[in-house]
């Protein structure tokens, strides 16, 4: 079960990202998202996986972080969904007034 909240979790959550301007993550902030996206997902942190469980599969998937990093994931962002065409961003001047 773990390996099948994990792979969607970052399907979910992790973008790769190759730009020559990405930071990466670190476990720390992947589990930190992964915490917070179990709950959101599950109601509850009861068998939420540990770090180490969550940092074994990371190392099987993208190998082994660098510096304490990933350099080719990042976190998904809300502007990542409207590419994708998953989210919709409304901006103030999109609103109009109806009086």
């Amino acid at each position: 079960m773990n390996n099948d909240t994990f792979l969607q979790f970052t399907n979910e959550r992790i973008v790769k990202d190759e730009s020559e301007d990405s930071e990466g993550i670190t476990l720390t902030e992947v589990h930190n998202i992964y915490k917070e996206w179990y709950k959101e997902t599950f109601g509850h942190l009861n068998n939420c996986p540990n770090k180490n469980d969550l940092k074994e599969y990371l190392y099987k998937k993208w190998g082994v972080a660098r510096l304490n990093k990933w350099k080719k994931y990042r976190m998904r962002t809300l502007r990542d969904d409207e590419v994708e065409g998953e989210a919709l961003a409304l901006r103030e001047e999109d609103y109009t007034d109806t009086e």
